[in-house]
């Protein structure tokens, strides 16, 4: 995977634990180009590392990456 496309992930991924509750999806939509299997990857491995360091929105990360899987199948 690309190194720039891992840090555009990466940032998606930090707007979207900041953003205000409700407005993911908005989020998602703006940055559809990066709305991919390879972000799904990429917040899976970040739920994983969150949680592990025990911050407390690894849960919702893994869920969002989950919902996003779904809407793919």
């Amino acid at each position: 995977m690309d190194e720039n496309r891992v840090r555009a992930y990466l940032n998606l991924i930090q707007l979207l634990l900041s953003c205000p509750a409700g407005e993911e999806g908005e989020l998602l939509q703006e940055n559809s180009e990066f709305v991919d299997s390879g972000l799904i990857e990429v917040m899976q491995q970040e739920a994983s590392r969150m949680a592990a360091d025990g911050e407390p929105n690894a849960g919702f990360l893994q869920q969002l990456a989950e919902q996003i899987s779904q809407a793919f199948a």
